[in-house]
């Protein structure tokens, strides 16, 4: 597979043409353009090179981890922007078309020349040291809530993810200076939490249990924080109840009952009726319930509730 193949649908390639210039005002173009249009940029190169060296706002994955980091990407309908060399590129475009991510551009590193750099650095356009910015975000209603929910608490915080899948939300706590339990019932799903943890220098303690046959044996009062997204165990409410502090808050979102038009989530026990959380909860006289929606229409179930003091 190389760069100028069609052969995977529909991932566009587009080599620069302006980096074979001897001349960088065609590549600050696209700089310039990419800067101030929010695209999800990914320099594949070594750490080192990157850290030398890198364009402003460029996240940074290595070709070779990918694979394993293909959770950290942004949504399929935002294209991509590939920055490394020419081995690299090639060596991740055949793995981001099977995967339907659209690839807009390649910047081919091997073409540039110091000059490159030099004008780029005048502009204010490069950055040196480790990535700054990250095109992966944890789940909305859970950053939409997180400033009352730290404001309610007094560090050391803790928090347990039930059904982490990537672990998104266990890494965005834990660089917030959270303690995060996680479980799973796959471990693939903590393995790749784990190498997501340690590729942003924080840590957490994973549990490989499936909760819909065992029961997790945490202490009761045990954590500021619990919660559960995209994922609904019901028989899981009472001991939730039992493990969180007393001021400490269950957060969850996950799909309505609604989204069964859409064909997914295909599994009816994961669809969350409204009003159902707030029944099981009245006695904690918790909040009305959130609705918003993803862009392919399906709606999705917010809920946060503070357990009493």
């Amino acid at each position: 597979m190389t760069l100028n193949s069609q052969e995977i649908s529909p991932v566009k390639y587009f080599v620069a043409k302006a980096l074979e210039h001897p001349q960088a005002g065609g590549f600050l173009v696209l700089v310039e353009h990419v800067l101030t249009n929010g695209f999800a940029c990914v320099d594949l190169r070594e750490q080192h090179d990157f850290e030398q060296n890198h364009v402003k706002n460029f996240s940074h994955i290595m070709a070779e981890h990918l694979p394993d980091r293909v959770a950290e990407l942004p949504i399929k309908a935002i294209p991509l922007i590939l920055f490394g060399t020419e081995l690299q590129i090639n060596s991740v475009l055949p793995f981001l078309g099977q995967r339907k991510y659209q690839v807009l551009q390649c910047w081919i590193v091997d073409n540039m020349i110091p000059s490159h750099w030099l004008e780029m650095e005048q502009l204010q356009c490069v950055e040196k040291g480790p990535e700054k910015q990250t095109l992966w975000q944890a789940n909305r209603y859970l950053q939409s809530q997180i400033a009352l929910i730290e404001s309610e608490r007094q560090p050391p915080m803790r928090a347990l993810d039930l059904g982490c899948g990537s672990g998104r939300e266990a890494v965005f706590l834990a660089k917030r200076g959270w303690t995060v339990d996680v479980v799973d019932n796959q471990q693939m799903a903590l393995d790749r939490s784990l190498l997501m943890a340690n590729f942003h220098k924080v840590q957490l303690q994973t549990h490989h249990i499936n909760l819909k046959t065992q029961s997790p044996s945490f202490v009761p009062n045990g954590f500021d924080l619990i919660c559960m997204f995209r994922f609904l165990e019901r028989d899981l409410l009472s001991q939730i109840k039992l493990w969180l502090k007393p001021g400490g808050r269950f957060i969850c979102e996950t799909f309505s009952t609604e989204a069964i038009r859409f064909g997914k989530p295909k599994n009816k026990a994961l669809l969350l009726k409204s009003g159902e959380l707030q029944s099981a909860f009245q006695e904690w006289d918790p909040a009305p319930e959130n609705l918003r929606y993803l862009s392919d229409g399906r709606p999705l179930i917010g809920f946060c509730v503070k357990k009493p003091l």
